[in-house]
């Protein structure tokens, strides 16, 4: 006869009886020992590579060994590349059903260790070598030509905003500074209530309203033509005391 044994350790007592035309002939006994499962063994072939932006991608075998249970997911854990994995506030992890796994939420430009632990339901089994990988830099905003960049506001006078920005690389005759209050329309450009031109890479806007918010924008100016507007940008204007 064939048994289903328990899935964990136990000792099974199995006892033969033999009849003959109803006749007891003989009896037999025998104590059996079943084994639980072992743990996984430690996944294969971890390979670790720059994804998106603060991510990383894992891709890894299955164990060579099940233990005798199947394997029922991963967990994939990482921390940065200088810190120890015998300290479990370094150490971050995710679960995988599969045999791949995306790491989300990393710095840019930064270098992490990864490994990975198989599943089953004897437990966690032992962790596959690491693999290290660097996060990619943080993407580098390309300008268009004669693009204005770098546009940065301060406000510490007030009634007064600075607006300051980054030279292109052609040589603009001038650039038009464009401001208004947040909500209302931008002026034409003869009105110098809400323009100005200056030669240099900055403005300094006065008579504004205290407590404020105005936007500006800023674009180059060239013989004939003009290049496109910057990103809009708020500031608060400073109040007195």
């Amino acid at each position: 006869p064939t048994f289903t044994a328990p899935a964990g350790p136990d000792v099974l007592a199995f006892r033969l009886t033999v009849t003959d035309g109803g006749e007891l002939t003989g009896t037999d006994s025998v104590n059996v020992t079943v084994a639980a499962p072992a743990v996984p063994g430690p996944p294969r072939e971890l390979s670790v590579s720059p994804a998106g932006r603060g991510e990383l991608a894992a891709s890894w075998r299955a164990p060579a060994s099940d233990g005798g249970s199947a394997v029922t997911g991963y967990v994939v854990q990482w921390k940065d590349a200088a810190d120890s994995w015998n300290d479990s506030a370094d150490v971050s992890e995710g679960t995988a059903s599969g045999t791949s796994h995306t790491i989300a939420g990393l710095d840019d430009s930064a270098s992490y260790s990864v490994r990975v632990i198989a599943v089953s339901s004897a437990g966690r089994g032992g962790p596959s070598g690491e693999e290290t990988a660097t996060t990619p830099d943080a993407p580098v905003q390309t300008l268009g030509p004669r693009e204005i960049g770098g546009v940065t506001l301060t406000s510490t006078t007030p009634g007064v905003v600075t607006a300051s920005w980054d030279v292109p690389g052609d040589t603009p005759v001038d650039y038009r500074v464009s401001w208004a209050k947040v909500g209302d329309p931008y002026l034409t450009w003869t009105d110098l209530s809400g323009n100005a031109f200056p030669t240099g890479p900055s403005q300094t806007i006065t008579g504004l309203e205290e407590g404020e918010t105005y936007k500006v924008i800023v674009r180059a100016r060239y013989d004939g033509t003009a290049g496109p507007w910057s990103s809009e940008l708020p500031i608060t204007v400073a109040e007195t005391g």
